[in-house]
């Protein structure tokens, strides 16, 4: 018997909420909840100890950073009452009263969002009472609920509406708590669109999160999860106690986990009875995660196919199903599926079904279950298989023969993997299995296997076979076509070769049928008399040629064969702009009926005689062949397919995160499909082009990782739009990088391309970009893997949308046993600008150390962080903005305030920074204010060495060292003394007042020249990569006495000998400079400029600012600066993912060799040489990757 869950749709008056407009004719209108002519009663709630109700008509808004405390609070009235809390206040409903949004014949709703807080310790009834209506809604903020109960009695209605924020409940959820009547049954709606429900009963530990929990009346019961979590550390009942309790549980992203049962439909035994509950999983993105799972008779399991699948609900105990249930599986949204598929719905420990499962919604009976097992985990798997005639033209009778380039498991490499450009030694039929033969394409001879085109820009990035107009074809032996046929090719209309036969054969039988006494199809190009589509087909003494002058653009067709019997051979072609196909000829000519050969040819008749071969120059990305003829509808279906595939009005490709994108060059595809090797707790980035026709916005979406049994990664996924930036020049060194000035020409190789031009840089996190017709936007996503994760192999996608057109395209990823420590191996620090100008695009600055300069500061840090930053200049008493500030008596005698000292190190150290560099001694002015006045002098000026300032350093050294010992933080603190000395006296005299006056500290400093003379001096010492190389004998010795040495790069050292990292050079030269530390035992690398903008604007001009902020000439292109500001702090670039990925290769590299140092010197020798010899391929780096993790898996 087949059953109907039964929808009831409810037009439900809504108001709408405003935390800056609010358009109520009420007294409300006031914010101050403690003003007596704002309520009902003579008294304000000033003590908590009053009940109060928000009546008809009535607003409420509690904002800014009020608390109120009530006794009870009811929130209802006939035509409706409200209450807003925002901001960062706190609605609090004291214990043992309730909370009520919407009583009987009542509307009400609460709204909480910003920062606000609301705690009831009791019970919030929402839509509580005959025809109540209630809602409450969570935009953000924190809402502490003991007990939530929505829908209860005749013609209520309780909606919970949750888009971010949390709620937070200890003991019930109850949804349809009291029925109503049949005719009036109680309603309750819950939408999830993000956030999160936390239900956790913490007083017992063993309540229940209950949708239609009642024993008698009517209840319908909705929840629409598409983003957020829902987690309940106990039970979960879709569907409790009552026949007449409907439930639906629909989820098509965002997570559910349930620590215990997850009940679809529950049966508590014969006092109770069977309500109807379905629950209904959306393709890819939900996780749906239980420790059982239970489904009664009466319920409804659904798989609902997207074009990626489904997700399958993962079960940690036993999935029990009773007799009679039932599962349901859907198509939607472009789920059509061309070949047989299988999916796992759910996966568990153990699966027992009572009886049989019902299937329902299978009119067509196109798809199967089975129960399975596999690794220890039985497994619900539902197999569609395309038998039938739905409305999709793909699953009709009648297709034999179906060729598709793009899909990859139906292009055999001549190889081992597949590559862009390799040859392949078949093209199979991904019909195969459905047909009573397997028509596979084959070419084992290597000089005539075609190569594989990963993406063909002319068809929106689809895949094509290239021939080569020589030597190449293909050969189907089985393949037979008679009278009744209807063949489609996606063909290049290129120019052919000269000096071969007319007849160039796109598919062609493998006799010869280009005579009279042929017995096969030849359809191709032909140079009769000018350049042609035809198709020719004998009847033994005569043939049927059809044929028309086609244009020869380079571009691509879709063209069209069908006969009818007796009936002529029809030509249609259909290009891109095309709304119909185009007959281009049906002249009647008498030709065969019956006896047609067996045996074809794609892309050349390999019969032809030798001096007049007939090989096909260009491309074929798709040949389809059916078996009848097909009406002219049924045409049209199969190539609008066809044309809605290949001719987009959007083009995407993958592209390796070490190549460039520049807007006005069609980018670099990625060479390669192999996954990406990351450890547990690594992180990777993919980069992708997209390109439209047209102006438009362009939304991009990560899909899930999966691994081949449908286990989901759980990974942390961000995605990036990258913005552009202008280089005006090349570099050409330091102080003599200007625009139209050519470097040496010997430098020209290093570069990615000649300036000026734009190029993707800078990180900005986003889910859709703006394109501008004709160029190349970048976007980049980062995924980090679960330090928990399952190692294997994982495939995601992420799918560009725009107006009707979709592509969608993967990342792979292989996870090792390998786990990454959350420190990186080598320390990290690019020096940090505080000024508000150099952190932010607002034209509005914050005051200086104002809050809004500190988040700003926060902000900047975070990200700093996530690109391995573990260390950060610190600045200390020099400037105008001091962060410790000197202050002075009449006598001159000097004390210095440590508070936003104490608060920089406290931030950062909470954001993860381990080490602090205290800005340099020298050439920076001090100020002094006066501690009773104020008044601010001049304590030093901005000038060299001398003895007045080494007098104040002995004094703020000192201070500082006990300040640092009371804190505790003497261990995390460096100093730096003079960047880059150019007098070892000098040196010598500024470190002798460091030593005497801050015993026992590390001091850390870039020595550019005489290294040797200086290392004595400095504990940690950072050298630039020609003297790092040049001195590894000092090196050495420095590491054996304990010291550290750093690397460094900046305006040097200059290509084409040496690497660096401006914006011009190869973004593998920041992955190698970790690669070059390892190599030449440095422990950490540190750079001048994390935003060093000296006034320019980043995103417009990239030439380094002098000192004076004069750029022409100035530094090289991207030198000041590694980091970009914007209206919230500092943001990442494109050169910092190549170092941070690089940082990860130095961590693995370090663990390799504390297990097998020799492994790990030769993984090395596979990227660097030297510091003149290394690889600029990004390909080389992630091999190098995989084998360093595949070594690491030895000793996991």
């Amino acid at each position: 018997m087949n059953r109907k869950l039964v929808i009831f749709i409810c037009t439900i008056c809504l108001m709408t909420f405003s935390a800056y407009a609010l358009d109520v004719d009420a007294t409300w209108t006031s914010t101050n909840w403690l003003d007596v002519d704002n309520w009902d009663s003579n008294e304000a709630p000033v003590d908590g100890a009053d009940d109060a109700t928000i009546s008809d008509g009535h607003m409420a808004v509690l904002t800014g950073t009020q608390t109120v405390s009530i006794k009870k609070l009811w929130i209802s009235g006939v035509s409706g009452s409200s209450v807003l809390v925002a901001g960062n206040s706190l609605l609090e409903i004291l214990s043992p009263s309730c909370l009520y949004v919407g009583r009987s014949d009542g509307t009400g709703r609460l709204r909480l969002q910003d920062e606000a807080v609301l705690n009831v310790p009791e019970t919030v009834y929402v839509g509580y009472g005959a025809n109540s209506n209630g809602s409450l809604e969570v935009v953000d903020g924190i809402a502490n609920i003991r007990t939530l109960t929505f829908g209860a009695y005749d013609g209520s209605q309780g909606i919970v509406n949750v888009y971010g924020g949390r709620i937070n409940v200890d003991y019930r959820i109850y949804m349809g708590n009291t029925g109503g009547s049949e005719t009036s049954p109680a309603i309750t709606i819950l939408n999830i669109l993000g956030g999160e429900i936390i239900f956790d009963p913490n007083s017992t530990g063993t309540e229940y999160f209950m949708v239609g929990y009642n024993g008698t009346g009517y209840t319908i019961n909705t929840i629409e999860q598409s983003g957020g979590t829902v987690s309940a550390s106990y039970r979960f009942h879709l569907g409790d106690r009552n026949n007449n309790n409907v439930c639906r549980y629909s989820i098509s992203n965002g997570r559910l986990e349930v620590a215990d049962r997850l009940a679809n439909g529950y049966y508590w035994g014969s006092s109770y009875g069977r309500p109807v509950s379905s629950f209904e999983i959306i393709g890819s993105k939900p996780v749906v995660e239980a420790g059982t799972y239970y489904q009664n008779s009466r319920s409804t399991l659904k798989a609902t196919l997207t074009e990626d699948g489904v997700s399958p609900i993962n079960i940690t105990g036993e999935a029990f199903f009773e007799s009679g249930a039932q599962l349901e599986v859907e198509l939607k949204n472009g789920g059509q599926l061309y070949a047989k598929t299988s999916y796992d719905v759910m996966i568990a420990n153990e699966i027992t079904l009572q009886g049989s499962l019902v299937k329902v919604g299978d009119s067509n009976n196109c798809w199967d279950w089975t129960i399975i097992s596999e690794n220890g985990k039985d497994k619900l798997r539902i197999t569609y298989t395309p038998n039938v005639t739905p409305s999709s033209w793909q699953l009709f009778d009648g297709l034999v023969l179906w060729l598709d380039a793009s899909n990859l498991s139906s292009i055999v490499p001549a190889g081992s993997g597949l590559q862009n450009g390799d040859k392949i030694s078949a093209w199979q039929d991904i019909m195969a299995g459905f047909n009573t033969t397997s028509d596979n394409a084959v070419q084992n001879v290597s000089v005539n296997q075609p190569i594989w085109d990963s993406s063909v820009e002319k068809l929106g990035g689809k895949s094509a076979i290239v021939f080569d107009g020589v030597d190449s074809y293909m050969n189907i032996n089985s393949l037979c076509i008679g009278s009744e046929t209807t063949i489609f090719i996606v063909a290049e209309n290129k120019i052919q070769n000269s000096g071969q036969s007319y007849h160039r054969p796109l598919l062609a039988a493998d006799n010869d049928p280009y005579r009279s006494n042929g017995d096969g199809y030849g359809i191709g190009y032909t140079q009769l008399s000018a350049n042609e589509f035809m198709a020719f087909l004998a009847n033994g003494t005569t043939t049927d040629i059809q044929h028309n002058i086609v244009s020869m653009d380079d571009n691509f067709r879709i063209y069209t064969v069908r006969k009818n019997g007796s009936s002529s051979t029809e030509l249609f072609e259909f290009e891109d702009g095309d709304t119909n196909n185009v007959l281009i000829d049906d002249t009647p000519v008498f030709s065969r009926v019956t006896s047609f050969h067996t045996g074809y040819d794609i892309g050349a008749h390999a019969g032809a005689d030798p001096q007049y071969p007939r090989q096909y120059l260009g491309s074929i990305a798709e040949i389809i062949v059916f078996n009848r003829c097909l009406s002219v509808s049924d045409i049209k279906s199969v190539t609008d397919y066809l044309n809605d595939k290949y001719f987009h009005d959007l083009y995407a490709v993958c592209v390796d995160s070490l190549d460039r994108v520049f807007p006005d060059q069609t980018p670099a595809e990625k060479s390669s499909f192999e996954p990406i090797s990351l450890p547990k707790g690594g992180t990777a980035a993919f980069q992708y082009a997209v390109m439209a026709p047209t102006n438009g916005t362009c939304k991009f979406t990560i899909l899930p990782a999966i691994d081949a049994n449908g286990i989901r990664l759980g990974e942390i996924s961000k995605s990036y739009h990258l913005e552009t930036v202008y280089v005006e020049a090349n570099t050409n060194g330091c102080g003599n990088t200007a625009a139209g000035v050519v470097p040496p020409t010997s430098w020209h190789t290093s570069f990615t391309r000649m300036a000026p031009f734009n190029v993707a840089e800078v990180l900005v996190e986003a889910s859709e970009l703006v394109l501008t017709s004709g160029q190349y936007s970048a976007v980049l996503i980062d995924i980090e893997i679960p330090t928990d994760a399952v190692s294997g192999t994982y495939i995601g996608y992420i799918q560009f949308e725009m107006g009707s057109e979709k592509i969608k395209l993967p990342y792979n990823i292989r996870v090792h046993d390998v786990t990454l420590p959350k420190n990186p191996a080598m320390q990290l620090g690019h020096w940090i600008e505080r000024a508000p100008e150099n952190l932010t695009t607002n034209s509005t600055l914050p005051a200086w150390w104002s809050d809004e300069h500190w988040r700003l500061l926060r902000k900047s840090g975070r990200v700093m962080w996530s690109f391995g930053e573990r260390s950060v200049m610190t600045p200390l008493a020099e400037g105008t903005y001091p962060l410790i500030k000197t202050r002075h008596d009449d006598n001159g005698n000097y004390t210095f305030d440590y508070t936003n000292f104490d608060r920089w190190v406290e931030m950062f150290s909470d954001l993860g920074f381990t080490q602090f560099e205290g800005a340099h001694a020298t050439f920076n002015a001090v100020y002094s204010w006066h501690i009773s006045t104020g008044q601010r002098v001049t304590v030093l000026p901005s000038d060299a060495i001398n003895q007045a300032r080494l007098y104040f350093l002995t004094i703020f050294w000192d201070a500082l060292y006990q300040h640092l010992d009371a804190k505790g933080w003497k261990s995390i603190y460096v100093q730096h003394l003079i960047d880059e000395p150019a007098d070892v006296g000098v040196y010598q005299s500024l470190h002798n007042v460091f030593a005497t006056n801050m015993p026992g500290m590390k001091n850390i400093d870039a020595i550019l020249f005489n290294p040797t003379n200086y290392s004595p001096m400095v504990s940690i010492e950072v050298l630039n990569l020609p003297t790092l190389a040049a001195n590894q004998n000092l090196v050495n010795q420095r590491l054996a006495d304990g010291n550290e040495v750093w690397l460094y790069s900046c305006c040097s050292p200059y290509p084409p000998e040496y690497p660096n990292r401006h914006l011009d050079l190869r973004l593998t030269s920041g992955r190698l400079y970790p690669w070059l530390a390892y190599f030449y035992n440095a422990q950490g690398y540190c750079n001048w400029a994390a935003n060093r903008y000296r006034g320019a604007n980043p995103y417009t001009s990239s030439i380094g600012p002098l000192p004076d902020g004069t750029q022409n000439p100035g530094h090289p292109v991207g030198d000041s600066w590694f980091y970009y500001k914007s209206p919230s702090g500092l943001r990442g670039s494109m050169r910092m993912v190549a170092f941070r990925d690089g940082l990860q290769d130095f961590t693995l590299l370090k663990l390799l060799e504390a297990q097998n140092d020799t492994a790990a010197a030769n993984i090395v020798a596979e990227i660097v040489r030297s510091a003149t010899d290394w690889e600029i391929d990004p390909s080389a780096y992630h091999q190098a990757r995989t084998d360093l993790l595949e070594s690491l898996d030895l000793y996991n």
